[in-house]
């Protein structure tokens, strides 16, 4: 029974970690902001594979030496976050360059611009891309839900089926 409580508990806690996270990447979400994980070793030594960035949106201003998230000019689905080089005012053209490369990225639009990296989380990117992997969302999400479900409908059966809960002469088993 004691075994029953602690894995109870411990259900409850990760149902409510996963809504607290939920919840605070909503809101950052409302505001503009963005958590993105890094894919590469282009920032190396200043940001690595597996971090997380927190992205303020593209209104903030940026200056040259900031880190900066813009979407790729070949393919807007893709995001690079590298060091803004420089930026010049008539032509609202942005150059980049990842710390380790040797070369400066291809000029872009501003209009391109994601935002402004804020803040960065060692190791959270790693987390953030488990979440994205069907296994991990299943064994996360899901399959909590459904015991914490399946544990709530049987307390409600068990309810139901004691007596003092009943109507007189009302059967159960009976019912159309």
């Amino acid at each position: 029974m004691h075994l029953d409580k602690l894995a109870r508990s411990v259900l409850a806690a990760i149902i409510a970690l996963t809504i607290v996270a939920l919840a605070g990447a909503i809101l950052m979400d409302l505001q503009g902001y963005k958590l993105l994980s890094v894919q590469t070793d282009s920032m190396l030594p200043a940001i690595r594979p597996g971090d997380a960035l927190i992205i303020a949106p593209a209104h903030y201003k940026v200056k040259p030496g900031d880190v900066v998230s813009y979407h790729s000019p070949k393919n807007p689905k893709v995001i690079i976050t590298h060091r803004l080089i420089s930026a010049d005012a008539k032509t609202r053209q942005l150059k980049t360059q990842g710390d380790k490369l040797q070369r400066p990225d291809p000029a872009f639009s501003s209009e391109l611009l994601s935002g402004k990296a804020i803040a960065i989380a060692p190791k959270l990117g790693l987390a953030i891309d488990l979440l994205f992997r069907p296994i991990f969302l299943i064994a996360l999400i899901y399959l909590p839900a459904v015991l914490l479900l399946s544990a709530e409908v049987g307390k409600f059966t068990k309810l139901i089926n004691t007596p003092m809960y009943r109507l007189p002469g009302y059967e159960w088993s009976k019912q159309k």
